[in-house]
């Protein structure tokens, strides 16, 4: 395992290039997804000890570098070198879109009326069982600056071309 990959309650990122809204027929018919489409750039902060290029998913990611940065920072715990991995989409991704509170109330109902599953993006349980439904979900503009974005396969969508260490680059150096 990718030491803390899995710590789900932290984010990396996804970028909001070419985000496009739509309505899909997963969690219910009225509830909203975005499409990620192909060649958006997507961040993950990270300090890791293994190195890496796709991180296991379940996972985190968001549409800002320098939230990536923060990420990393403060996962500076992992006992390797702080850096963000800038990823590329390779095909367009539908997730579930989270946009308000009501999109999360309507979410956590569905989960738990339809699946039994109690709303918690930190249990890495939930988040499992989410995933064997959808390909994961985003959610506008978060606890950080950008919108943070579940995959849930990370494998199945995402290129890497780049690696930014963070302890290389200029002081104050932002994307």
């Amino acid at each position: 395992m990718n030491g803390d990959i899995l710590t789900l309650g932290f984010v990396a990122t996804v970028a909001a290039v070419g985000l496009t809204k739509q309505r899909g027929s997963g969690v219910q018919q009225d509830n909203r997804y975005i499409t990620i489409q192909k060649g958006a750039e997507l961040y993950y902060g990270t300090s890791a000890k293994e190195d890496f290029k796709i991180p296991n998913g379940p996972v985190w990611l968001t549409d800002c570098s320098h939230t990536a940065e923060d990420s990393a920072a403060f996962k500076k715990s992992g006992g390797g070198p702080c850096r963000v991995l800038i990823y590329r989409v390779t095909t367009e991704i539908p997730l579930v879109l989270i946009k308000s509170q009501e999109d999360e109330e309507r979410l956590e109902k569905w989960l738990e009326e339809e699946h039994g599953l109690l709303f918690d993006m930190e249990s890495s349980s939930m988040v499992e069982k989410f995933c064997s439904i959808e390909n994961g979900l985003h959610m506008e503009n978060d606890c950080w600056s950008g919108s943070q974005t579940l995959l849930c396969d990370p494998g199945r969508w995402l290129e890497l071309v780049g690696v930014e260490y963070m302890d290389k680059r200029p002081r104050g150096w932002r994307k």
